[in-house]
């Protein structure tokens, strides 16, 4: 059965967590998009083609856990351990005892359905998350925690159970990584050196991979202190391209695909709106319905759709 969409309220409910928990990230760092609960299987999707690097990163995948005696069970029961622990460290009555029921609803939920989506491989993944984190600074612990428990706990509004499906708990433990690293970098920055006198080329070629996003320009994030976060951060596709690398994209794929040249204008217009539509919302976004509609109906009277000239 397909999902239910969020209603429209959701994002200004975790607009407001966000504020009470973290006000000084609220101007930089945006909450998912309503509609999160279903769209972060396509956020999931989106990120397949780096899956292996991800993981590298995180330092797994590990063997087969089983050989360890560590299967769902053990899984579940140390990570809601590990998490209650961080709680404890972090909150006090009632915040406590909120957060706590919160986070026992979600494992109870994932583990009434572990046989169908705790299977070997997805039990290697987690445990690799979850050692990822336990291995990172207390604050990044917080942030991941906090971003976990509230995105899944919160996944469907106006529905008597909210918490995401069990698939979307288990891509939610992975997530809530690139979630925390965004939170992280905002906050702690490296401090800036005095500038040298260097040519504009000099400078282009020092920007390492890390530094740009998947479209090539220059990071937000750039100046974030731990350059395994600013990684993770491209890996996951965390920062949306600009709207101008995503039409350039679409335009490349024009030229490379038989038979869209023969579309009319006005089925080019449709073709491009519908293609960044399915961009965005791959990142988990879906409120970009006027941004779109601005940059076609751009398009179009500049003749951009019926001369086919795109660059």
């Amino acid at each position: 059965m397909a999902e239910q969409r969020e209603q429209p309220d959701q994002f200004e409910m975790q607009r407001q967590w966000l504020e009470e928990n973290h006000p000084e990230l609220t101007e930089i760092y945006h909450p998912p998009a309503p509609g999160i609960a279903f769209h972060v299987h396509d956020v999931f999707d989106n990120i397949r083609e780096n899956a292996h690097e991800i993981m590298d990163s995180l330092g797994g995948p590990h063997p087969d856990l089983y050989i360890f005696q560590i299967g769902s069970k053990e899984l579940l029961t140390g990570f809601y351990e590990w998490c209650v622990r961080i709680l404890r460290k972090h909150y006090s009555s009632p915040k406590l005892e909120i957060e706590m029921d919160k986070l026992f609803q979600i494992i109870r939920k994932l583990e009434l359905a572990k046989h169908e989506y705790l299977q070997s491989e997805n039990i290697s993944v987690i445990f690799t998350a979850i050692q990822f984190v336990i291995r990172q600074p207390d604050v990044f612990q917080k942030y991941y925690i906090d971003l976990f428990i509230e995105d899944t706990f919160n996944a469907y509004h106006g529905k008597e159970d909210t918490i995401s499906c069990p698939k979307g708990i288990v891509e939610r433990i992975l997530f809530a990584i690139a979630d925390a690293c965004l939170l992280y970098c905002v906050t702690y920055k490296k401090k800036r050196k005095p500038k040298k006198n260097k040519t504009r080329k000099s400078d282009d070629n020092n920007r390492s991979q890390n530094n740009t996003t998947r479209g090539g320009e220059l990071s937000q994030y750039k100046r974030c202190d731990n350059p395994l976060y600013r990684k993770l951060i491209r890996l996951f596709k965390k920062e949306v391209p600009d709207i101008n690398v995503l039409t350039s994209e679409w335009a490349r794929i024009f030229d490379d695909t038989e038979g869209i040249a023969n579309m009319t204008a006005a089925e080019l217009k449709i073709n491009f709106i519908d293609f960044m539509t399915r961009k965005y919302k791959s990142y988990g976004l879906t409120q970009q319905t006027d941004k779109i509609k601005e940059r076609a109906d751009h398009f179009e009277e500049l003749h951009v759709f019926e001369k086919k000239a795109f660059y």
